[in-house]
Order: structure tokens, then sequence, then C-alpha cells
């Protein structure tokens, strides 16, 4: 067992719940901190996705929910229809492309209810808080009666169809050429409207990446103010634990770094002022997600 493998996180997939073909949540217990949690699956039936109630509620934490295409050759197209309803007053939206829903705390919603399944589609759930908690507002409230979201009404600002750009949407610097061989986005404030940086690309070949340093190397880095989470997730709608890759990523100091090996879906929760890099995509046989998550600010 090397010295930093207790920071590898195997993702804990399982089959099927609710209308999610494979779904895994990850909390602080799971993940050993209180920055966030995670729920993470493939949407592949109608209905509303299996959340901690079906009830009008609130958290009393932020929240952001992603939908993401499946289909790493098509990150622009999700692949079906679903409703998302905020406020007390039932506001509708409706979500066909690849979207961020942003919830800020005590904001009243439901959970996403899902229309219509062309193919399967990414949920991603994460919570500012230890676990996933909920508070039921209206116990007689109905999910999908409500007007439909208006120009610039309330909760206009809170879905937010998501921008793709080729190659990297975090970089380090404009002298690193190498390419993921994919297409990424970036949920910041500016989306969010609370503070919190989520980078999501897909990776199609291997390439190296990490800060370097003046003779050209590269090197690890810290975080001192914020924790970190690195993910690295399965694009294989039939197999979502396996990556189908390799891949290297680094912790500890620089001259003290050592090499974490990964072939399956793993997060890495890096709590602030833990080195970390640089990350060696090996192999890709078939493309996989890698995603940054942070509390920090743009």
């Amino acid at each position: 067992m090397g010295k930093y493998d207790e920071f590898a996180k195997k993702v804990p997939m399982k089959e099927r719940k609710g209308n999610l073909r494979f779904c895994a949540e990850m909390d602080g217990s799971f993940l050993n901190w209180e920055s966030m949690s995670l729920r993470y699956g493939l949407v592949d039936e109608t209905g509303v996705i299996p959340e901690e109630t079906d009830r009008l509620h609130v958290h009393d934490y932020d929240e952001v929910i992603l939908f993401l295409s499946q289909d790493a050759g098509n990150q622009l197209e999700l692949g079906g229809e679903l409703e998302v309803t905020l406020g007390t007053e039932g506001v509708r939206h409706r979500i066909d492309l690849p979207s961020c829903i942003s919830i800020p705390a005590g904001t009243p919603h439901f959970s996403p209810l899902v229309r219509r399944v062309d193919r399967p589609f990414l949920y991603l759930a994460v919570a500012f808080n230890k676990e996933f908690k909920a508070e039921i507002t209206d116990e007689n409230a109905v999910q999908g009666e409500g007007p439909w979201i208006q120009f610039r009404a309330p909760y206009f600002d809170k879905v937010n169809v998501l921008n793709f750009s080729i190659r990297d949407p975090y970089h380090y610097a404009s002298d690193i050429p190498e390419d993921s061989g994919g297409v990424g986005t970036l949920v910041d404030e500016h989306v969010a409207g609370f503070p919190m940086i989520l980078g999501w690309q897909t990776v199609g070949k291997p390439h190296n990446m990490g800060p370097r340093r003046d003779d050209g190397l590269r090197h690890p880095h810290a975080h001192e103010d914020f924790d970190e989470m690195l993910a690295f997730f399965s694009l294989d709608p039939d197999n979502m634990t396996d990556l189908h890759g390799e891949l290297s990523f680094s912790l500890g100091a620089e001259g003290e770094e050592e090499p974490v090996l990964c072939t399956e879906s793993t997060v890495f929760p890096m709590r602030k002022g833990y080195f970390h890099l640089p990350l060696v995509f090996t192999k890709v046989d078939k493309p996989m997600i890698f995603m940054t998550l942070s509390r920090s600010r743009a």
C-alpha cells in the first residue's frame, strides 16, 4: 500500500436507484471531510430523480445540480428533457441542454423531474455540506403545475446552459501545449451565484497536466485557503466503474511526491494545504471525465 493511497476514494457505484441506471453517493463520512457531498449517476428513465424527498423542500446549505451529456463526442446535447421547479410559486424550468441549476440555501424546490430520455445522460448533485438533508416546506405542493419561467423573472438566473470549449477550461499557463483530447466547461461564482469552482472536461487521449517550474518541469502545489476535490469518472454507460485507462496522480510536497495509480472511477478529496500534482494520463482507451471542485472564488 502506498503512502497516499488513503486519499484515493473509489466511487461506490451501485446499480439501479429509481430512474438512475447507476448511482453513487459520497457524503462526508465517506470522503472523510465536511466541505461537500456528491451524488452522481446515469439517467436512463423518466420520472423524479431520487433525492432526499420528492416533496417541496429546502436545504440549509448551497447546492448545485448539473445535467451533462454522457456522449464524449457530443457534449453540447443532453439527450433528454427535464423540469426543475424552484420557489414557493412552483416556477418551472424546462431543460434539454447540458445545464447547471443553482440552489442557494433556503430556496424551495422539487427534485428534478425527467420528462424524456433519448439516450442516457449524467446527473451530478453537489451539496456544500457534510451530508445531504432536506426540510419539507409544503406537503401539499404538487410538482409540474406551476407557471413556466419567464425572461428575467425571479429564479431566471438559477438555471444556466453550460458553455463548452475545446481543450482545458482550467489551465495553468499558456505555455503548456498539451491537449486533453476533449472539451470542457467551468461553473464558478459568476454562474452559480455563490463561491465555487467546478471544472468538467472529457479526456480523450494521454497527456500531462500540472504547473511548471522555471526550469520547465512540472511540480506540485497546495491551496492554503480552500479544500479541493479532483475526480475521475468513467463514461461507459455499461460499466461506470472502469475508466478504461490509467492515470497517475501525485501527492506530497516537492521532492516527496508519490504517485497514486488509478484505473477505476475515483475521487481525491484534498484538504487545504495538501500538496498535489502533477497528473499524468498514461493510457486512455475510452474517454473519461476529469473534474475539479472547490468552494473557492473565481
